[in-house]
């Protein structure tokens, strides 16, 4: 494993877990790659100094070591010799940024940063969300119909497999890199959402996000993706999408479709 690839790992990690979970992880590349994560109390004020003393106690020349440094942001470090070689920093999270709450067709509740525009558009089946990252961005999200029979991780795998292979990687030259992680529960009393998600790596050095969701009592599912510069795939693209749901009725004091 490389030191990009380690970053990518991490970047994918951290969007699939979410900054305030994410633990040290440390790697130690080789023909045998060995993953650790310290497992410990997180703080507001980042893991650096307890990472960096649990690293210290393996022998290896080279070694890979992430972790939270506070302010929403994950170092990623490499070491040899227990020296620092290389450090990139991911911005995780933009406390700073306003963000407000759009409520789609009196039902889908989802989050965007004040700076970001959006619009409507196929007859009303998709929501264009317009990032002001450079260049410009969008996260897309539409609904589609889903079988009440279904298995629901099955469909939701198949629903996302399905568009990477026929909608994304048709359109992209060379070879597309990626890995998908399915979040299912079939206990639905204890979960809230059920999700299968894909984050594929583009030989530009972009970065494409996708996600299938469902929600227990809904009848379809949501499809909804991005693709741009990896710097943005945790803040803003990460949190948008985590932001997403779904509601039964409206609150009272704001009317369907509004914000």
């Amino acid at each position: 494993m490389t030191f990009e690839e380690y970053v990518d790992l991490i970047v994918q990690s951290v969007a699939g877990e979410g900054y305030d979970a994410f633990l040290p992880c440390m790697c130690i590349p080789g023909e045998a790659i060995e993953i650790k994560v310290l497992q410990c109390d997180l703080s507001s004020e980042g893991e650096e100094d307890i990472a960096k003393d649990w690293m210290a106690a393996f022998d290896a020349r080279r070694k890979f070591l992430a972790y939270r440094s506070g302010n929403g942001h994950v170092d990623v470090c490499e070491f040899i010799e227990d020296e620092l070689s290389e450090k990139r920093e991911i911005q995780a999270a933009s406390p700073e940024e306003s963000w407000r709450e759009l409520l789609i067709e009196g039902e889908l509740v989802i989050q965007i940063p004040k700076s970001a525009t959006h619009d409507i558009q196929d007859d009303g089946r998709m929501l264009v969300i317009r990032l002001a990252t450079e260049p410009v961005t969008e996260v897309l999200l539409g609904s589609y119909p889903m079988d009440e029979s279904s298995d629901v991780a099955g469909f939701l795998k198949g629903e996302l497999e399905r568009f990477i292979n026929d909608c994304i990687i048709p359109r992209v030259p060379g070879e597309v890199v990626y890995n998908v992680m399915n979040r299912t529960n079939e206990d639905w009393a204890d979960q809230t959402r059920h999700f299968c998600q894909g984050v594929l790596s583009l030989p530009d050095g972009r970065q494409w996000m996708a996600r299938t969701v469902t929600y227990p009592g809904q009848e379809g599912f949501y499809l909804i993706h991005w693709n741009g510069p990896k710097s943005y795939i945790l803040d803003p693209v990460t949190r948008i999408i985590d932001s997403l749901q779904w509601q039964k009725t409206p609150p009272p004091d704001r009317p369907d479709g509004g914000e």
